[in-house]
């Protein structure tokens, strides 16, 4: 036995056409939601098909814009030390609150280690290498999501 929402759906509806919920309500004068219930449950009845089309969408953060425009923070750290800056101190002053994190994303990958107060570079972060994403890349990512 079917509901009244259901009846009212299917006596709205033209056999073989397609509707959005939206199209769907405002022939059969229900609630977009009270559609969809009467959907789903007709379709566990075997009287309709309900299509589902998932569309996911990206946007960036405040961070991630700066990261856009700024580089990650490893990246930017890394470079301060190629450049010859290696004091624990100074590169605190220079990365704030990012030092941290940065420093232990380089340490992880192997580019950089701790000789007492300074930092000293290894090798180019695995971020950077063959097989990774390198900054072109990642930067080419991020402007898709923006």
């Amino acid at each position: 036995m079917l509901s009244k929402i259901e009846l009212m759906l299917l006596r709205s509806l033209d056999t073989g056409k397609t509707y959005t919920p939206e199209e769907a309500a405002e022939l059969s004068g229900l609630s977009r939601d009270a559609v969809l219930k009467a959907a789903y449950m007709l379709q566990e009845k075997g009287y309709v098909r309900v299509k589902e089309d998932v569309k996911a969408h990206y946007s960036l953060t405040e961070e991630g814009e700066r990261y856009l425009k700024e580089g990650l923070p490893e990246e930017r750290l890394y470079s301060l030390i190629k450049s010859g800056v290696n004091s624990m101190e100074e590169l605190r002053k220079r990365m704030g609150k990012e030092f941290q994190i940065a420093l232990g994303w380089l340490r992880r990958k192997n580019a950089v280690e701790i000789d007492g107060e300074k930092i000293v570079p290894k090798a180019e972060p695995s971020l950077m290498r063959e097989g990774h994403l390198r900054p072109s890349e990642l930067e080419r990512l991020l402007m898709r999501v923006r």
